[in-house]
């Protein structure tokens, strides 16, 4: 059976590889020579900033954020896992960074919406899968540096095995 960790790997490796499309289509879209840099890292969890201060390019994390167990009867649950998949960008322009953490987190959420996670499953462990919402946290300075994130829940309806 497939559970959350298996999740978490499988959205890491569709935004592997679906990104740099997506990223490319709302440059084009946008056409105002505002570049958007490839993601220089997928990370499976989260990150405190100072280890990825390292790179000028924009990093994403993919965590578990919460689950909870739905109609748990026979040995199996219905559980609604929430995934977190977080964009860092750093640079030193403040208003530069918000339209850029705009547009990465578009991104995110087209590949989500494009490509349903339940679809990347055989088993039919993952029943359903939607895009929840997304915030922005505060801009932070760290030094010189200015970061600013956004967070997009994924909700994910799986069934999980509750013994053996």
């Amino acid at each position: 059976m497939s559970d959350v960790e298996d999740v978490v790997e499988k959205v890491i490796a569709l935004l592997g590889a679906e990104m740099p499309a997506a990223l490319s289509a709302i440059e084009t879209e946008k056409s105002d020579g505002m570049a958007l840099e490839p993601v220089a890292k997928f990370y499976f969890g989260e990150r405190f900033l100072d280890l990825i201060a390292a790179t000028d390019k924009p990093v994403v994390t993919v965590s578990p954020e919460s689950s909870e167990a739905r109609n748990v009867q026979g040995g199996y649950s219905e559980d609604d896992e929430t995934i977190v998949v977080t964009v860092i960008l750093r640079g030193d322009k403040e208003e530069t960074l918000t339209r850029k953490a705009l547009r990465y987190a578009r991104a995110v959420r087209n590949v989500l919406a494009e490509h349903p996670v339940m679809d990347l499953f055989e088993s039919g462990d993952v029943k359903r899968s939607e895009v929840a919402g997304m915030s922005y946290s505060p801009i932070s300075r760290a030094g010189a540096m200015i970061f600013i994130g956004v967070d997009i829940r994924l909700k994910v309806g799986m069934v999980n095995q509750t013994k053996a």
